[in-house]
Formats: structure tokens, C-alpha cells, sequence
């Protein structure tokens, strides 16, 4: 009877673990800044946070070739064994890791509302008002929400497009 988890398929293992990890490592950094964020009120989302969230979608999807992978090979070396209830425990867990990972996708979304958008001569010009206190951190703050914005105006409007931040 054929392995259930051969050389091969443990090496595959080792990588989801891998990724597993680092995917809980940063889950927990930014759900700490976002429980901060709740305790506090205040804003601690910064570019290094905007860069652990693009982290963690890459290191998301970069994990569901190996999860899928490992899983189905993995039941189709189990599937003949004389233990039916463990099949069947591993049928469901899989089923549910499938799931989490599918929520994950689903979950994923990017929402704002531009304040104001006006044509200047041959571009458009967004303006977001923002009601920080600390002006110098502004740009740092929402340098990628800018550039959505801008992207978003470009590609409905047409045209070249600016974005402007006004603190109020």
C-alpha cells in the first residue's frame, strides 16, 4: 500500500507549513494595529502596514497551489486505507481549510469614497479631505489610498488624473 505521506509529499508539507506560519505571523501584526486602532481611536495604519496587507494577500495566494496540491494528492494516497472514520476526518478538514481559503478571496475588498473630483484643464483633479492631526504624516499615511483613487479616476474618466490631500 502506497504512503500517505511519501518524501515528495512531506517536502510539499514542509512548504505549507512554511507559509501557514508566516501567513499567522502576520495575521496577528495586523490584527494587533487593527485592535489598537479600536482600543484607541486612533490611526496607526502606515505605509509599512499598507505593505504587511499586500504581504499577506500575496503570501495567501501564493499558499493555495501547494495547500490544494498537497491536499489532493494526499487523499488520493489515503483514500484506500481501513480506517474510514480518519478518511473521513480528513475529507472534512480539507473541506474546511478549502473554505477559509476561499473566504479569504471573497473577503478581500478595497473601499473608499473620493471626496471631490473636478477638471483642470486636461486632467482631472481628486481631492480627499482628511481630518488627521499630524500633517506630516499625511502623505505617508495615504500615499496608496491617493493612488487608488487616481487609478480609479483614470480609468473611469479617461484622461490623466492628480490626487490632492487637504487637511481640514
Amino acid at each position: 500500500m502506497r504512503r500517505a505521506i511519501g518524501p515528495k509529499l512531506r517536502k510539499l508539507l514542509y512548504v505549507v507549513f512554511a507559509l501557514l506560519a508566516l501567513l499567522g505571523a502576520n495575521s496577528g501584526y495586523l490584527a494587533s494595529i487593527t485592535a489598537l486602532e479600536w482600543l484607541t481611536g486612533a490611526t496607526y495604519q502606515n505605509y509599512f502596514y499598507f505593505l504587511m496587507f499586500l504581504g499577506h494577500l500575496v503570501l495567501g495566494l501564493i499558499l493555495l497551489a501547494p495547500f490544494l496540491v498537497f491536499g489532493v494528492i494526499h487523499m488520493r494516497n489515503s483514500r484506500g486505507r481501513r480506517n474510514r472514520r480518519a478518511i473521513r476526518v480528513g475529507y472534512a478538514l480539507f473541506t474546511a481549510s478549502c473554505g477559509v481559503l476561499l473566504t479569504g478571496l471573497l473577503l478581500v475588498r478595497v473601499e473608499g469614497v473620493i471626496d471631490l473630483v473636478f477638471r483642470d484643464g486636461d486632467e482631472w483633479v481628486v481631492v480627499d479631505f482628511k481630518t488627521d492631526d499630524d500633517i506630516d504624516q499625511l502623505l505617508e499615511r495615504y500615499a496608496p489610498q491617493a493612488s487608488w483613487y487616481i487609478d480609479a479616476a483614470t480609468r473611469l474618466l479617461g484622461g490623466r488624473a492628480r490626487a490632492v490631500l487637504l487637511s481640514v
